[in-house]
């Protein structure tokens, strides 16, 4: 199984970060793939949806631009396109299903691409676990690799470090020890993690338009029990007056 990891994160007075995991067989990243040139074809061309040069990013596919003219003209085939990628994974969840996680996390820039070869930042650490126990109940002989985006700009090798020591420490039996870097131009899962990681940037400075996107990500969101607790897959974080990250359980 894999599990794809993208980053989303904005500075300034109010600074927020995201991040998201999708989790999938490797059959599902084929029918992702499917489903992402299918998109590109239909909305941009046959020559876009062939050019493994191009990719699919949140920050395009949802830009002002993308917004003011769905106003305008009420449609926008950016934003047709992100719909039409999320509504056709729903629609084979059963058969080739994938899991979402992700972290919310306010006040602080930059979670992934901050980790060092001590410790592991909380949030991360919450979606390991939960990843975890997914895959464990989706096939119990199946072992999770992790793979990461190589744009998170010089983070590779301290995530490495510091998620081979949580998941060593831990004892996440069936998630490798060895964390992978991809290219997310070729990387389906890495564009799909980016597309989820950017809705909830946006939901999370507060944007109300981005809420339905929201909530196509949560049909997708795994939910499950972790040692004996009831949790979802996208839990949300804030420093506290210490400088620690706790759980919050509203937007802000």
């Amino acid at each position: 199984m894999w599990c794809f990891f993208d980053e989303s994160y904005h500075d300034g007075d109010n600074p927020v970060t995201t991040v998201a995991a999708c989790l999938m067989r490797d059959d599902t990243v084929r029918g992702l793939d499917l489903v992402l040139y299918e998109a590109r074809r239909e909305h941009f061309g046959l020559a876009h949806a062939r050019d493994l040069t191009l990719e699919l990013k949140g920050s395009r596919l949802f830009s002002k631009n993308s917004f003011s003219q769905m106003e305008k003209f009420g449609n926008n085939r950016n934003l047709a396109l992100a719909e039409q990628v999320l509504e056709r994974c729903n629609e084979f969840q059963d058969e080739h299903p994938i899991w979402i996680f992700g972290a919310v996390v306010y006040g602080t820039v930059g979670v992934l691409n901050r980790l060092n070869s001590s410790r592991l930042e909380k949030p991360v650490a919450d979606i390991l676990d939960k990843v975890s126990v997914a895959a464990t109940e989706a096939d119990s002989d199946r072992r999770v690799d992790l793979v990461f985006d190589s744009q998170i700009c010089g983070a590779e090798p301290d995530i490495a470090a510091a998620v081979r020591r949580f998941v060593a420490g831990v004892k996440l039996k069936n998630v490798s020890h060895y964390p992978l870097v991809g290219v997310s131009h070729v990387s389906p899962g890495i564009q799909f993690a980016d597309i989820c990681a950017f809705i909830l940037r946006r939901r999370a400075m507060g944007a109300t338009h981005f809420i339905p996107w929201v909530e196509r990500i949560e049909k997708l969101e795994w939910s499950g029990t972790v040692n004996g607790f009831q949790r979802s897959g996208i839990r949300r974080w804030h420093q506290d007056d210490k400088g620690r990250l706790v759980v919050c359980h509203e937007w802000k």
